[in-house]
């Protein structure tokens, strides 16, 4: 979206170009547009404007539109909060292939927001999203593994699906691939890879991955 104006700052430019596609009733733009609204990007931050791009982006059928209105109703941003509502949309986005409609869906199930709660249709989500690539589904979906949550307990599957999501940068699967190592679940323990990882996490801010770093100097590792 915008990579050209994003790369060069110009936000406020991007803003402009957004806005003539969005008026003239292009749903790329206006998703794009609701996006600089929502996040403050060459606008005033506006959620209740990112809504109303987002919805109209939504209705024409852009995916990311509705995954995005959908997670402004989650957050109660510009919207009365209303998980139903969150859902109707990200349901919208995840059965046209969008991942984070899948991954946004799968945690509704997961916590039981707007559905009745579901481990399995969690996983079914979590994995079409973690299938595309999405980190966050990765992550989300080896914790189901080594939880055994709505589907077979399994620690190496677990350490797979961390992993992925781990070397995309995200920081919870660093964390939990380094408490893998740590712990020796699904893989031979090794204090080497889960500092190595912890450290990852840790210099991403990760508060959790810094105190265990201590821990672990503490005790002459």
């Amino acid at each position: 979206m915008g990579e050209r104006y994003y790369n060069q700052q110009n936000y406020t430019e991007a803003a402009t170009w957004y806005r003539k596609a969005a008026e003239q009733g292009n749903a790329k733009g206006q998703r794009d547009l609701g996006y600089m609204y929502d996040q403050g990007y060459g606008v005033h931050q506006d959620y209740s404007e990112a809504a109303k791009w987002y919805r109209k982006a939504a209705e024409q059928g852009n995916a990311d539109g509705q995954n995005d209105l959908g997670y402004l109703y989650v957050q109660g941003h510009g919207v009365p909060q209303d998980y139903t509502e969150a859902v109707k949309w990200f349901q919208k986005a995840a059965n046209q292939g969008n991942a984070n409609g899948c991954c946004n869906l799968g945690w509704m199930y997961f916590n039981g927001y707007g559905v009745t709660q579901n481990y399995t249709e969690a996983v079914k989500w979590f994995q079409k999203a973690a299938n595309q690539g999405n980190a966050v589904a990765q992550n989300s979906l080896g914790m189901m593994y080594f939880q055994g949550l709505g589907i077979t307990q399994n620690s190496v599957e677990a350490i797979n699906w961390y992993q992925k999501s781990a070397e995309q940068g995200n920081v919870d699967g660093q964390c939990n691939l380094a408490y893998m190592y740590f712990e020796g679940y699904g893989v031979t323990k090794d204090l080497s890879m889960a500092k190595y990882w912890y450290q990852k996490a840790a210099n991403q801010g990760s508060q959790d991955a810094i105190n265990v770093l201590k821990y672990l100097e503490s005790k002459g590792y």
